[in-house]
């Protein structure tokens, strides 16, 4: 059976990309040729037609904060699979370990952090 939650979170997930599709619908009139794109566009575009030019920095900083911790919460999550796996036993015990000080998971912590600074060279 489907949890509850799993369906309310559908019907709201639906409900939220027909209401985006109608927003960008509504913007079809935005014609012109841009090489740019994207939601920060429309935005900037309805705020400017509505004469609200003051809340297209404001709303900028919220996108930016936003795509900040959706990436922090994306990239936080899977560090974190394997540690909830390891403290149910599907995975050694060693990755259900965490730091005695710190109190977080750390088996790891290392191996991710070097892949990432050899992938940065």
């Amino acid at each position: 059976m489907v949890p509850r939650s799993l369906v309310i979170a559908g019907v709201i997930n639906h409900s939220e990309l027909h209401r985006w599709n109608s927003f960008h619908a509504g913007c079809a009139a935005f014609k012109q040729d841009q090489r740019l794109g994207g939601f920060m566009t429309a935005i900037d575009f309805l705020c400017r037609q509505l004469g609200l030019t003051a809340l297209i920095a404001p709303v900028a900083i919220l996108v930016g904060i936003s795509n900040a911790g959706a990436a922090a919460a994306y990239l936080s999550s899977t560090a974190r699979l394997p540690f909830v796996v390891g403290i149910n036993h599907y995975l050694p015990a060693v990755f259900g370990r965490i730091h005695p000080r710190w109190k977080t998971p750390y088996s790891l912590s290392f191996p991710t952090a070097w892949r990432e600074l050899c992938s940065g060279c």
